[in-house]
């Protein structure tokens, strides 16, 4: 790896600032390509945390507003 190629943890980046996704994280969204099966796997549990897919669209809805 060269010195380039290294990127700050989150830990190390200023409050308020997040760490970047990794390249090919960055170039699947990029290209429109479908959420990796990771993804997919929070959001399911995140609906079940929240009472289901729609109390998550919902939730989602919302803080799309306040963009």
């Amino acid at each position: 790896m060269k010195g380039s190629d290294q990127v700050m943890t989150e830990a190390q980046l200023p409050p308020g600032m997040d760490a970047p996704s990794p390249k090919p994280v960055r170039d699947r969204i990029a290209s429109g390509a479908k959420a990796s099966a990771d993804v997919e796997g929070e959001l399911r549990r995140i609906a079940d945390r929240v009472g289901g897919w729609p109390q998550l669209r919902d939730i989602v809805d919302r803080l799309a507003e306040k963009r």
